[in-house]
């Protein structure tokens, strides 16, 4: 294998384990405690070890509000926390895509960003303990096989029917292992996650208010990307993209545009005409990044170990586009996860006053998927009691946590292997302004 395909391996992903793992020895080793940390060389790592918690942070984060703050000065300030309760605070300002290993007063703490995109699997071998960006790490140190809840999945009407399948977010197709779900950290000594968000009642705002803190928000975070950031904005003809779009008025002139054409879409397709023709209207120059018909079996064949639930056929052909035609160095900005502050799962906005994990399952197609019908119940056990969902509504923390921490986070660690992504949206507070909103 070439030196180029060799570092599409598991890239920008990360593994902890308490043994030396061979087999990535490439990467480089951090010892966390009793752990060896491994990092692919693509995917930025910091540490602060000079307050009262030790903190590793794998990925890239950023405060809009305070924007010429770095990484390093972002973190250090969360070092000097006293417990693990303080920590969604410093959070919730913040834009991104890590996860963040914390020792705070001897224990372990695992957090992730705001939709969970940097994805956290963990298990647990007596008293060993094992984090990963995804299973197939897992094997590189564990015994880890695939069984009846694999095949099974593979086998079922969902997943033929389904280009895009996915699972629910907190369960893997292998039983041992378990995903952290946006919203929760993982108490390592304990072996559970713990819903720390929300944890107060929205304030409601009206409409002119809201659209003046979102629209300032969102400039702020495209100025301050822009500053850290070789910036490569997608858009399509869909809202979100045109959103982020208006937010680039100060910093258009250093970023590129760009549209990716995939599967059946067409020179006269609306994804691709309107995007020329918005940009065009403004003097912007645009990009047409071809994933059509993209063919390498070296390169797929890595992209199909590269993640236990790979979408080959199809994701897979795309992010080859993207490493073969997207611009070199650049971060995409996309405008994922800005559904959660827009009642996608109750168009009318009107929430329903019944659901059932029956419903909840309905909404993906997951009814033949045995596997999921637990792990869905016991979300919306939790999930529906007032003292916790703190006047969210169910169906928006379905959306975030189910579909965004699973389908999302599972494309965007699919296609780390071609790309880092960024969306202003990564943000409590830009979503909390969102659905501060009455409606009338």
């Amino acid at each position: 294998m070439n030196s180029s395909l060799q570092n599409l391996k598991f890239r920008r992903q990360f593994l902890m384990c308490p043994e030396v793992c061979h087999k990535l020895e490439a990467w480089g080793t951090e010892k966390i405690g009793e752990n060896y940390l491994y990092v692919h060389p693509d995917c930025s790592i910091h540490k602060s070890l000079t307050g009262n918690t030790d903190i590793v942070l794998i990925g890239y984060l950023f405060n809009p509000n305070e924007p010429d703050k770095t990484v390093p000065e972002i973190i250090d300030k969360i070092a000097y926390v006293e417990s693990v309760e303080e920590i969604s605070t410093y959070l919730y300002p913040l834009v991104g895509r890590f996860v963040m290993l914390l020792k705070i007063n001897g224990s372990h703490y695992v957090f992730n960003d705001t939709c969970g995109l940097k994805t956290v699997c963990y298990m647990y071998e007596g008293v060993k303990w094992y984090l990963a960006s995804q299973p197939n790490l897992l094997k590189l140190v564990t015994d880890l096989k695939e069984g009846k809840r694999y095949y099974d999945y593979y086998e079922s009407d969902y997943v033929k029917a389904n280009k895009e399948h996915f699972i629910p977010c907190g369960i893997t197709l292998y039983p041992e292992v378990q995903q952290l779900v946006p919203n929760h950290y993982l108490d390592v000594t304990a072996e559970k996650q713990v819903r720390f968000w929300p944890n107060r009642v929205l304030e409601k705002q009206n409409l002119d208010v809201a659209v003046d803190k979102f629209s300032e928000l969102l400039a702020k975070t495209m100025k301050t990307a822009n500053s850290k950031y070789d910036l490569a904005v997608s858009l399509t003809a869909g809202l979100d993209s045109r959103i982020i779009l208006s937010a680039c008025k100060d910093i258009a002139k250093d970023v590129e545009f760009y549209t990716l054409q995939y599967r059946k879409l067409s020179k006269k397709s609306k994804d691709i005409t309107v995007p020329q023709e918005i940009l065009s209207s403004f003097g912007y120059r645009h990009t047409i990044v071809e994933c059509r018909d993209m063919e390498d079996d070296g390169f797929l064949k890595i992209y199909e170990n590269n993640s236990s639930l790979a979408h080959t056929d199809d994701w897979g052909n795309i992010a080859l586009g993207i490493l073969t035609n997207f611009p070199s160095g650049k971060m995409a900005v996309k405008g994922s996860c800005a559904e959660i502050g827009q009642n996608e799962c109750f168009k009318n906005g009107i929430h329903p006053k019944h659901l059932s994990a029956e419903i909840l399952l309905g909404y993906y197609g997951w009814g033949q998927i045995d596997f999921a019908r637990a792990p869905i119940q016991k979300w919306l056990d939790e999930v529906s009691d007032e003292s916790v969902n703190f006047g969210y509504y169910v169906l928006d923390l379905f959306y975030w946590e189910q579909r965004m921490g699973s389908w999302q986070a599972q494309s965007q660690l699919e296609w780390d292997i071609a790309q880092e992504v960024l969306s202003p949206f990564y943000n409590r507070e830009l979503i909390d302004i969102m659905r501060s909103v009455e409606k009338d």
